[in-house]
């Protein structure tokens, strides 16, 4: 089912926010949600054909510049106003069609759009839970979540940015107020009005008559500047920013004032990974990994989610549901040939007469005095006898290493992904 956010209050104090009551085509306007620099969103209703009644949530373009006329029609304040409320209708439409490539639970789904009053409307499914943001200011105010929970968000949100950056469109805006948590706690990311559809290379750099999208604290430098490269790396940026909030109670420094400084010879940004307090919370390779997205130089950030995810420690919720355990998979492919060999053996020493010396289980249950891909030890076999017991043992010596190559491709393969 498509989702977005909740109605925790109404706003409907502002007097510019469509009236209770407003019908905009087949949908009702009940209150408003919140208001953001986009504009409102509104709780909306629709009759279906079977006389139910549908909630949706409706997300109207009303940036500051413009106002509202007595036909609910919104029209820009200046002349210079007006070329800034085109180029956010662009983007608002442009939104639209980003989202409509993005089908991903851990991404706002949008049921419709159209145009309507001289501006943009973006229609979604209605759900009830929380902005990140809020929960925080609630719940750490002063930082501290834990580590798990933290997790917990961060790996579905690189899930679903990860199928939009494959859909080659990136947010350029994620901070806690664009992370919705629903009420089973899955989080999802909204408002992709600031997103940029790019080309197969990934990179973008974006021309003077757009404007300039960014978030202080969360968004890098080259979101400052026209000439900036846009890529993974720039929402990468903004995904640490938000650990960096969780963590410490607060957003890093602007990257603005990070670049000014750095050109005196020193970053304002404080690492994680060198604070002690925050080292007895969390685990070195999870402050590094956020130190890591917070790079102000581009070509010093991960290049990919998936790059950056592997430096991340892994999430308990992963870690039982996902990924198993190499040794496990590796013990089940290897201990039951190991089991019959060991018998195949036992039948040759009792037909022979001759002791192995040396054959003691080594390793996660592969093999009989073995450290690598052949038998060590101060016993060596004698030569085959002509019984059944010995051609067993050659077949079956044969057979365990095909086990071990086998099996070592599997850890590998386990242990890669």
């Amino acid at each position: 089912m498509p989702h977005l956010f909740t109605g925790a209050r109404d706003t409907h104090s502002d007097p510019r926010a469509l009236p209770r009551g407003t019908k905009l085509g087949q949908y009702k306007v009940e209150r408003v949600l919140g208001r953001g620099g986009f504009g409102f969103t509104y709780l909306a209703t629709s009759k279906e054909r079977d006389g139910t009644v549908s909630k949706m949530a409706i997300k109207e373009l009303f940036p500051d510049g413009v106002d509202r006329g007595s036909n609910q029609e919104i029209y820009p304040i200046n002349k210079a106003e007006a070329e800034m409320f085109e180029d956010a209708r662009n983007r608002f439409h442009a939104e639209a069609v980003a989202l409509k490539k993005c089908v991903h639970p851990n991404i706002v789904r949008i049921l419709d759009y159209f145009s309507w009053n001289n501006t943009g409307y973006i229609i979604m499914a209605y759900e009830e839970g929380e902005q990140l943001g809020k929960y925080l200011k609630k719940a750490f105010p002063n930082g501290g979540a834990p580590q798990e929970w933290i997790l917990d968000i961060i790996y579905p949100l690189l899930d679903g940015l990860s199928h939009a950056h494959n859909q080659g469109v990136f947010h350029r805006d994620i901070k806690p107020a664009n992370i919705f948590l629903t009420a089973n706690n899955r989080p999802v990311l909204l408002d992709f009005g600031a997103a940029k559809q790019l080309n197969q290379s990934h990179r973008h750099r974006r021309g003077h008559n757009s404007m300039l999208v960014v978030t202080e604290g969360y968004g890098p430098y080259e979101q400052y500047t026209y000439e900036g490269m846009i890529g993974a790396w720039t929402d990468l940026y903004a995904m640490g920013a938000v650990i960096h909030t969780m963590m410490v109670g607060r957003c890093p420094p602007s990257a603005y004032e990070r670049e000014y400084k750095a050109q005196g010879g020193r970053d304002s940004y404080e690492r994680l990974s060198k604070r002690s307090a925050l080292r007895q919370i969390y685990s070195q390779d999870f402050l590094a990994a956020v130190d890591w997205a917070l790079e102000r130089d581009i070509t010093r950030r991960p290049q990919s989610n998936e790059l950056w995810r592997s430096r991340l420690p892994q999430s308990r919720k992963l870690a039982t549901t996902v990924v198993p355990d190499s040794r496990t998979i590796l013990q089940k492919v290897t201990l039951p040939i190991t089991k019959l060999l060991t018998g195949r053996l036992t039948d040759y020493t009792r037909s022979t007469g001759t002791t192995m010396a040396g054959t003691a289980m080594t390793g996660p249950g592969i093999g009989m005095g073995m450290t690598g891909p052949g038998m060590t030890g101060p016993g060596e076999l004698p030569p085959p006898v002509p019984n059944p017991a010995g051609r067993s043992l050659v077949v079956g010596l044969i057979v365990l290493g095909a086990a071990i190559v086998l099996g070592s491709i599997i850890l590998l393969i386990v242990e890669t992904y």
